[in-house]
């Protein structure tokens, strides 16, 4: 389904057709300038929100969770409906469905899912659930210099050796040989360590040297901005006891394969050379407290208010792993002015312990906790 095809103002109007459709004879609102996408429309009828989805679009459930709050309503029918020549197939639809329910379920919302391939042809569907949770802890490392081992990492299946957020050497996942530099932004740090000495370990070396320095002094401008809550997940690493934890350890969700359905974005781009270049993804840690039991940590230095349903969907998904876990979501200081955020702390139905990361998070951790979610 190309939503392209359909222009906003047209889309709004077939909203209004689908809830006539499934019921909703009192139109009381458009939902749509809450929602802030041409693919995307809905109206409001009672209790209740009538949302068509009309193209491919970032799953992500922020946008309806506000929509909800804005209009004072806590049900939402969520309709998938063909408007191109290209449909939806079954498994998109379903798994689309699956990542914004889960995404949903931590929210205090009533969430019901139709596909129609017309306005007359709407039915209920099925959600399906794929996303991954992968605790990457049992490394085999002893192919890895000595000195080097405690970079390592693991993302979505490829592992590299990175230094405060940064990686700076990619590791073959057959021969277990260290390339240092996968792209072009890496290939731009080795040139300037010095490309003609290829002793691995002073590469190796310098490579940090050069990350250290030019980190903190404004350098790597290019993927500064996709790789900061990168950097702070990896400084909460070194320094658990600011956050009262005994340790922490990186986990990573996905749903490989599934362009545009993934609610953290194509991972399939962002996995290859650095991770994230164009964005700034969540991340995620899984922290041990003194108790000895697992909490889970999402990490955002960026604006993006969709980091808590990000974080309701991999606490929904991590629990076979770990059971029930408590939640903490780490923020900058500029994201804590976003009023908005706020509000969807509140509708959260579990607690979610809110840190802020103060303005000097990139010389010293400083932080505080400013909220706890409870509803």
């Amino acid at each position: 389904m190309q939503g392209n095809n359909v222009s906003a103002l047209a889309l709004a109007s077939i909203a209004r057709s689908v809830a006539n459709k499934l019921g909703y004879s009192s139109i009381t609102g458009d939902v749509s300038q809450f929602i802030n996408s041409s693919k995307i429309a809905g109206v409001a009828s009672g209790d209740s929100l009538v949302i068509v989805v009309g193209g491919r679009i970032k799953f992500d459930a922020t946008a309806l969770v506000v929509a909800s709050h804005r209009s004072f309503v806590r049900r939402l029918e969520i309709v998938f409906l063909d408007l191109g020549a290209q449909r939806f197939d079954r498994q998109t639809i379903t798994l689309a469905a699956g990542s914004l329910r889960a995404q949903m379920s931590g929210f205090d919302l009533d969430v019901q899912f139709y596909q129609g391939r017309s306005i007359e042809s709407i039915h209920p569907i099925d959600c399906l659930t794929l996303l991954e949770a992968r605790d990457f802890t049992d490394l085999e490392l002893s192919f890895v210099p000595e000195d080097f081992r405690r970079d390592v990492s693991i993302r979505f299946g490829e592992r590299y050796l990175e230094f405060e957020g940064i990686p700076y050497a990619r590791i073959d996942a057959i021969t277990n040989e260290i390339y240092p530099g996968v792209s072009f932004a890496e290939a731009q740090l080795i040139e300037e360590v010095n490309n003609y000495d290829w002793n691995l370990n002073r590469i190796l070396s310098s490579c940090r040297d050069v990350i250290a320095r030019d980190r903190r002094s404004g350098g790597f401008r290019e993927v500064a901005t996709a790789l900061s809550s990168r950097w702070l997940a990896s400084r909460m690493c070194s320094e658990p006891s600011d956050f009262a934890m005994v340790s922490f350890r990186r986990i990573d969700f996905h749903l490989a394969g599934h362009e545009g359905v993934d609610p953290f974005g194509d991972l399939e781009a962002i996995k290859s050379g650095f991770f994230g270049q164009g964005r700034d993804p969540v991340d995620f840690l899984v922290g041990v407290n003194a108790q000895g039991d697992a909490e889970l940590f999402a990490i955002s230095a960026s604006m993006d208010i969709s980091v808590l349903a990000k974080l309701l969907q991999a606490a929904a998904s991590i629990r076979s792993l770990y059971g029930d876990l408590s939640l903490n979501l780490v923020v900058t200081v500029e994201l804590v002015k976003v009023g908005v955020f706020f509000d969807l702390l509140k509708l959260s139905k579990v607690k979610v312990t809110l840190w802020q990361i103060l303005a000097s998070w990139r010389e010293k951790l400083e932080v505080e906790v400013v909220d706890f979610g409870i509803q």
